[in-house]
């Protein structure tokens, strides 16, 4: 008798994720030595993180800011794209929800991302969010205007 693979790949990482952004506490671990990056970052923001701790803050830290907290997403769908490596997946998140401030309705691609899966880890993250699409939905494309300095453009 065979005992049944329980470790998670990158789908079922994927869909804990996603069950996470709708209130679920589907947990997702970082392997010791992860590495998530954000090559899009907004100017200012660190654009690589190393390591499970640091990766854990600044996720919880994000979660907690402005236009996440402004969202009250009610649904999350992920799209999985399988690659010829089977640790690794890149996916992409619709949301749709409430805005907080509006109390309008919204729906917006939130991210993309690669995402690369060892012994039911995340060891690498690349994430690619849509900055421009939650400021949109949570009512603040003004508040980011600002902090690019597109406040002063003619």
């Amino acid at each position: 008798m065979t005992e049944r693979n329980t470790v998670p790949g990158p789908r079922e990482i994927v869909e804990r994720m996603r069950r996470g952004m709708v209130g679920d506490t589907a947990a997702i671990e970082f392997a010791e030595d992860a590495v998530y990056e954000t090559p899009f970052a907004l100017p200012g923001s660190p654009r690589r993180f190393e390591g499970r701790e640091a990766i854990q803050n600044h996720l919880a830290a994000r979660s907690a800011e402005g236009m996440r907290a402004a969202l009250d997403i009610r649904d999350a769908v992920a799209t999985v794209y399988e690659t010829t490596d089977p640790d690794v997946v890149a996916f992409e998140f619709e949301l749709s929800g409430v805005s907080v401030p509006a109390g309008t309705p919204f729906r917006f691609t939130s991210s993309i991302g690669v995402l690369r899966v060892r012994d039911g880890r995340i060891t690498h993250w690349r994430d690619f969010p849509n900055f421009l699409g939650g400021a949109e939905a949570a009512g603040a494309l003004p508040q980011l205007a600002a902090m690019l300095g597109g406040q002063d453009t003619p």
